[in-house]
């Protein structure tokens, strides 16, 4: 059992569907190069030349500036320095620590290893 003809499927306007497709993505998404690839492939099973529009259509979107809003730092912290159970609780940046590379230092200089 069929639910769509293949006549009535060549009747749909594709290009409306997958440029509405695209409009409805939310550019913050963590997941949006997949979504974008998933309409690429869709859009190329349908008809080249509509991948090809799509194509344009992505990259106008890939050329309109987007705002990125400044986030407030929170500086409190949500733990309480000191031993633990399972070890030691401490910020790093006490002391004079910046980067990964000295943090890994500094851990090893407190283990002793």
């Amino acid at each position: 059992m069929e639910c769509f003809s293949k006549d009535s499927l060549h009747q749909i306007d594709w290009y409306d569907v997958y440029s509405k497709m695209i409009m409805a993505l939310d550019l913050e998404d963590i997941l949006l190069e997949k979504k974008i690839n998933l309409v690429r492939y869709g859009a190329m099973q349908v008809d080249i030349k509509i991948k090809e529009k799509i194509e344009q259509i992505l990259e106008k979107i890939s050329l309109q500036p987007r705002l990125i809003e400044e986030k407030q730092i929170d500086e409190t912290r949500v733990y309480q320095p000191g031993f633990r159970e399972k070890g030691l609780m401490l910020d790093a940046s006490d002391f004079g620590v910046d980067n990964v590379y000295e943090a890994v230092r500094l851990f090893a200089k407190i283990t002793n290893l």
